[in-house]
């Protein structure tokens, strides 16, 4: 098995941030061993994808889905500055973006 980080990209969350309810997305970085970097990469969208404490977070409709993109998939075998990046989570307001 190889290593891998793997970031994410989420949108268009509507979540509750000190009180005030607004569309959000983030990005989270993640170290996956897997044989090859598209394993990774579907192993990295599935952990985001059951994370049950994110999903209680989330208050959007049915009608308006969050969107969850792998934006970067790098080798990284032994790599110090990977296992410090790995499990880190940026939240930004979705107005940050535009």
């Amino acid at each position: 098995m190889t290593e891998y980080l793997v970031a994410i990209e989420a949108a268009n969350l509507l979540v509750t941030v000190e009180a005030k309810q607004g569309k959000y997305g983030f990005m989270r970085w993640s170290l996956i061993e897997a044989s090859d970097a598209t394993l990774a990469a579907k192993q990295a969208l599935k952990e985001v994808t059951s994370d049950e404490e994110l999903y209680k977070k989330i208050e959007n409709e049915p009608n308006d889905s969050p969107a969850m993109t792998v934006k970067e998939v790098v080798l990284v075998e032994g790599s110090d500055e990977a296992q410090q990046v790995a499990g880190t989570t940026v939240w930004f307001p979705m107005d940050a973006r535009e």
